[in-house]
């Protein structure tokens, strides 16, 4: 009996796993299809639209890009605003500056005192005045005796405040400000820690306010707060798109953005659990998806599946695989080296999906061509699919003086690996069991 040829073996095993791998996956080598034409599915749910979301963490990027770049005329205010730094209570910026990695007892103290006065250029003399006697409302007897209960030389304070000599802080630093006296002394005016952070905090935020955005943030700035910190802030306060929004000057921004996400059309096609779009769309959107999410939408029910980036395959073609299975209606990829004909195009005309009968497709290797003479349809939008033989051969690129040009479906030479599936192993040990049996023979 003729021995077989382990080779012959190993080769037949190879084409039948490459044949397997190619015949179950959109990666599939595209065969060369004849042009003979069936008639075309009346309805097109495979064709999806590509639709943009904003991203959370992708917005509060380019917005705190925007702030520290100062740009946009954003102001103190805005960010402020943004922060909803006019609601922090004393328990809540206790806990911030904790997640921020900042001491509490440093940062709310006489020496973070000294150095707020120090950063923002104040005179302790307007501080004083604006917390105890505009906001807190204290005068006479009341207010003498709460500077006394602190431990505070009342005289010689008195006459720092009146005649500017010695330096009124210099005077107030002196006190007793622990936690303890400082309860009972603010006890006495039936008032609490609370309701002196809530004056503190009117007085320091309208300083804040009356700074340049560039002169706040590099106060910040010596504090070590940069845009990670802001990050830390944003997540720490929960912040997204609806606090975004409530800022006039944010809200203009994406605004701006959403028009610009909404305002272009593109369409891909549904193959293998898979959406396949051009390479000069993907180019298009690539800036989008910095501020956004992508996702494919139905045209017939608006059932709509996130998309994730994946390694090329195509030229000219790239897929997204689909994070969930809602989609069920694909359609096949093909290609082929000769032209083509009686052939159709789909596209997306007032939210309706029609299609444009096309007598002859001219092949160019990697695009396919129609003229426009044989073309009526008023616009094209980037994607539409060209449909043969109820197979997708080639989606919208662009249209110029004479022709409407479609990329095609060409396998990336550098895309194509040998795929070592568990029949092949089988074959592999069928051919060393061969050998090994050759050998004892």
């Amino acid at each position: 009996m003729a021995r077989t040829n382990p080779l012959t073996i190993f080769l037949l095993c190879l084409h039948l796993v490459l044949g397997q791998n190619y015949s179950t996956n959109i990666e599939s080598t595209p065969t060369i299809l004849n042009t003979t034409t069936e008639p075309t599915p009346v309805t097109y749910e495979y064709v999806i639209r590509l639709i943009f979301g904003l991203e959370n963490e992708k917005v509060s990027t380019f917005l705190l890009d925007t702030i520290f770049n100062n740009s946009n005329n954003i102001t103190t205010t805005d960010i402020i605003s943004l922060y909803s730094l006019d609601y922090l209570t004393l328990s809540s910026t206790n806990d911030i500056l904790k997640e921020l990695h900042y001491k509490p007892s440093k940062a709310l103290s006489i020496d973070g005192l000294e150095k707020y006065l120090s950063d923002f250029g104040i005179d302790f003399k307007d501080l004083y005045k604006a917390v105890f006697i505009t906001h807190l409302k204290l005068t006479g007897f009341p207010l003498r005796n709460f500077f006394i209960d602190l431990g505070v030389n009342i005289e010689d304070f008195a006459n720092a405040i009146y005649f500017g000599e010695p330096d009124p802080f210099e005077v107030f630093k002196k006190g007793n400000f622990s936690e303890k006296n400082l309860d009972t002394a603010l006890e006495k005016l039936s008032k609490t820690k609370d309701d002196l952070f809530e004056a503190c905090k009117i007085e320091i935020l309208n300083n804040v306010r009356s700074k340049s955005t560039e002169e706040f943030l590099n106060i910040l700035k010596t504090h070590n707060f940069d845009r990670v910190e802001a990050m830390n802030l944003w997540k720490y306060l929960e912040l997204d798109l609806e606090s975004v929004e409530r800022v006039t000057v944010f809200a203009d921004l994406l605004d701006q953005i959403k028009f610009n996400l909404e305002n272009t059309s593109y369409l891909g096609i549904l193959s293998a659990n898979k959406v396949a779009i051009n390479k000069e769309i993907y180019k298009n959107i690539k800036e989008k998806m910095e501020l956004s999410k992508i996702f494919a939408q139905s045209i017939y029910d608006n059932t709509t599946v996130e998309l994730k980036e994946e390694k090329p395959y195509y030229e000219n073609i790239v897929t997204l695989s689909l994070e969930t299975d809602n989609f069920t209606t694909f359609i096949q990829v093909a290609t082929t080296n000769k032209d083509l004909e009686h052939c159709q195009i789909i596209t997306l005309e007032n939210d309706t999906l029609i299609s444009q009968y096309v007598e002859k497709v001219t092949n160019k290797n990697d695009t396919l061509e129609v003229s426009r003479e044989d073309f009526n349809i008023t616009s094209l939008i980037p994607g539409s699919p060209l449909i043969c033989d109820n197979k997708v051969y080639g989606l919208a690129k662009e249209i110029n003086n004479d022709e409407i040009v479609f990329d095609a479906f060409i396998v990336d030479s550098g895309a194509i690996n040998i795929v070592f599936s568990p029949f092949l192993f089988v074959c592999l040990f069928v051919i060393l069991l061969f050998i090994y049996n050759c050998d004892i023979l």
